[in-house]
């Protein structure tokens, strides 16, 4: 029906109408759900250099070294978030007291005819 169509009178059941649609809207819409899909453990280089805040020419360099775990499909490199968290969470660096605690225990290994730590 056209809007010229309707009457003055008819104006309450259209409304009410329109009520009882809206009604019936809001009760499908609350008990609907929606998908919920978890991010994604695969990255392309761009969302693993931002995870990393690395540059992307930074990151092929990692890659190119072997300091990033990544898959290669085709020509494309992709990155596990939960390999990359781990590589993070990981990589403590050692203090310059643990490195020489380590050279001094090598190099006192050495001198004994031993293997190195």
């Amino acid at each position: 029906m056209r809007f010229e169509e309707f009457k003055f009178e008819d104006l309450p059941n259209i409304i009410a109408e329109n009520n009882r649609l809206l009604v019936e809207l809001k009760q499908l819409l609350s008990t609907a759900k929606l998908p919920t899909q978890p991010p994604s453990d695969l990255m392309d280089i761009h969302e693993a250099g931002e995870m990393l805040r690395l540059t992307k020419a930074t990151m092929y360099s990692k890659v190119s070294k072997n300091e990033l775990p990544y898959k290669k499909f085709g020509a494309k490199l992709f990155f596990s978030r939960s390999e990359l968290t781990a590589m993070l969470k990981e990589g403590r660096v050692k203090s310059k007291s643990e490195n020489a605690e380590v050279a001094v225990k090598n190099a006192a290994s050495a001198m004994n005819g031993g293997a190195r730590l």
